[in-house]
């Protein structure tokens, strides 16, 4: 079933400013360029040179469900709900891990691509 996590997609306002703060933090690089999801975001991947680790993500749509998402997460400490949106995991049979999560009451948001 669960093989190994691929990468965390961390939520955040400002990618820019993400960037360089986890690239001072943890000597993390930016490993690809910033590029703008049909899900209403934008993203960069870093990590240490060799593999992604982490994908950072700006809302450009408010609408979308990652903004939707940082409002329902804001609370005094964490104005802007910030933090981690998604944790990407690989497993052996994808169709196999969504049903056993769903039948013990788990929820998994995917689409048709996602499936495949």
């Amino acid at each position: 079933m669960f093989k190994r996590i691929r990468y965390f997609s961390i939520a955040v306002t400002d990618l820019d400013e993400a960037v360089a703060k986890y690239e001072k933090l943890f000597g993390l690089k930016l490993m690809t360029e910033p590029n703008v999801q049909r899900w209403g975001f934008k993203g960069v991947m870093i990590g240490n040179g060799e593999d992604r680790m982490v994908e950072v993500i700006q809302p450009t749509d408010p609408d979308s469900a990652l903004s939707r998402f940082m409002k329902e997460r804001a609370i005094p400490s964490n104005p802007n709900g910030e933090g981690i949106y998604l944790v990407s995991i690989e497993v052996d049979d994808i169709k196999e891990t969504v049903k056993q999560i769903q039948e013990q009451g788990g929820r998994v948001t995917m689409d048709e691509q996602s499936s495949n």
